[in-house]
């Protein structure tokens, strides 16, 4: 059974030696306001085995969208979405050798702080065709807010809408006030349908997705976020970065990317 990944709270950005959020620590608990409350129901293959019945509450207190980013016009052509077999939102030329994959976590401070040397790849590598990201949302568990934030941005890539979500996703990590009325406020300044996005996520159609995620991360034996890997083939067969000949799962830099793709050419 995989279980999601739960890192320690921390707003100091990961140092040159890996730091990964583990698995399994201590939890620290979030309140939650039982007026909104999503009931999951069914198989989550890889998260659970057998019939699930599960309920999600998210925080209704004072919601807001105060230091939030501001909502860009227009999306890089490079941050137009395609997608995965799997369904995993992934950007980039179809045509680059390289596949970047990134397991990651809204709810996940060290992913949050990583996030500018991902979008470093993305203006050198990606937004150049030299290499495509695949991006694959993990979550705490089905009581979390990572767990709703997931499902919102997959439901967001369904309407393209995916990066539009993705910095202010990261950035209500921690609020009490994550709500439906700071999403829609969110969704609507980034000219995505509100009515049509909660609806996918009520109706769950993320889950596919989000199981496809969870079964790649147990099959790269992913032990925590955020982890970037890498493929030459489509994504059959990923790979660690190495460093001195180990494995290097967190804390990639630009840089090795780059000199990745430069003998993949």
């Amino acid at each position: 059974m995989f279980t999601p990944i739960n890192p320690p709270e921390s707003s100091t950005p990961p140092p040159a030696e890996p730091v990964i959020a583990p698995l399994n620590p201590k939890r620290t608990e979030r309140p939650y306001d039982p007026r909104l409350v999503l009931v999951v129901l069914g198989t989550v293959g890889v998260l659970f085995a057998g019939l699930l019945a599960a309920v999600v509450v998210f925080a209704q207190q004072s919601p807001t969208t105060a230091g939030l980013p501001e909502a860009n016009a227009t999306v890089p052509p490079s941050r137009v979405m395609s997608n995965l077999v799997t369904g995993l939102p992934v950007i980039g030329s179809p045509e680059a050798k390289v596949l970047l994959v990134e397991f990651m976590n809204f709810g996940c401070s060290h992913c949050k702080n990583y996030a500018p040397v991902i979008n470093t790849i993305i203006k050198e590598q990606v937004d150049t065709g030299k290499a495509r990201l695949a991006m694959v949302t993990l979550f705490f568990d089905v009581e979390d807010a990572s767990f709703f934030a997931a499902n919102v941005a997959i439901c967001a890539d369904q309407q393209g809408g995916y990066w539009k979500m993705h910095d202010a996703l990261y950035e209500l990590q921690g609020r009490q006030g994550l709500s439906w009325a700071v999403i829609e406020e969110i969704v609507t300044a980034r000219d995505l349908d509100f009515p049509k996005l909660q609806s996918c996520v009520t109706e769950q159609k993320a889950f596919p997705v989000l199981e496809s995620g969870l079964s790649m991360a147990k099959s790269a034996k992913i032990s925590g976020t955020p982890t970037l890997m890498y493929s030459l083939d489509g994504g059959v067969t990923l790979h660690y970065f190495k460093v001195n000949g180990q494995d290097f799962p967190s804390g990639v830099t630009a840089q090795m990317v780059a000199e990745l793709i430069a003998q993949n050419p």
